[in-house]
């Protein structure tokens, strides 16, 4: 049986992931970080499963386990659970070298300096198997609410969330994340180690996502000018979207109206 461990297993794009694969047959511990406002309902969701397994630290791991960090969902929370992601990572080091292992982060990160890429640069560079996979805006069911479109549905549904646009949103392009997750195992699967930055095939997707939801240009005008100007360049790897724009989002925001209204 197919094997994966994945911290953040209850973050984003995590949670998604660890649906994803136990779907396929594989056999997941997954690793938890910080709790979030939906923490009990993924539980349910995957708990039953009885290929699934939660646990707060790390145990010796099988061969050929992937090994899944989802720092990009961790990121979308805070800095404290970022700095236990990669505390929880950093636990696998004695044996990592011999293991594939995946790497999501935000595209904000693809800045040199940027303090959590410095962070995690020892430890990509002793992954012989080592996959890292950059992430722009990433939306579907679970979407937090640091990112504009679930606050969008959250003002909608309850009449009390400002929107304001903060430092996870990466506007230069957006992907549904089911999609995502099919990507990155598919690259796995086929792909030599590397790092890549995720790229949807939908051309201003993002924008097309805030055209739907009929934002108001000025309140992501800036941050859509600056976004990805300091970034380094890596290669591309080309994410289809088999949902398209109105879907993707209608699904996040039934989603979210059964979860607020159970």
């Amino acid at each position: 049986m197919d094997r994966a461990v994945i911290i953040g297993s209850f973050s984003f794009v995590g949670f998604h992931f660890c649906k994803y694969l136990l779907d396929q047959g594989y056999q997941i511990i997954g690793i938890t970080t910080l709790e979030d406002p939906f923490h009990e309902d993924k539980r349910l969701e995957i708990g039953r499963n009885a290929n699934f397994y939660e646990k707060e630290a790390i145990i010796q791991l099988e061969k050929e386990t992937l090994i899944i960090a989802d720092l990009y969902g961790l990121f979308l929370q805070n800095a404290e659970a970022i700095e236990k992601g990669i505390e929880r990572f950093q636990q696998l080091e004695d044996n990592q070298e011999e293991l594939k292992s995946i790497f999501i982060l935000p595209a904000q990160w693809l800045e040199e300096d940027h303090k959590y890429k410095q962070m995690i640069k020892p430890i990509e560079k002793e992954m012989e198997k080592g996959y890292s996979y950059y992430l722009p805006t990433v939306y579907g069911p679970y979407q937090p609410d640091s990112l504009l479109f679930q606050q969008v549905f959250l003002n909608q549904l309850q009449k009390n969330e400002r929107l304001t646009i903060k430092e996870q949103e990466w506007c230069a392009d957006a992907m549904y994340v089911e999609d995502v997750v099919k990507a990155m195992h598919s690259s796995v699967q086929t792909d030599q180690a590397g790092e890549w930055l995720l790229k949807s095939t939908v051309e201003n997707h993002w924008e097309l996502c805030a055209e739907y939801l009929e934002l108001n240009k000025d309140i992501f005008k800036n941050n859509l000018e600056k976004t990805g100007q300091e970034e380094r360049e890596i290669a591309e790897r080309d994410v289809q979207d088999q949902f398209g724009v109105e879907v993707g989002l209608e699904n996040q925001k039934k989603h979210l109206s059964f979860l607020l209204n159970r």
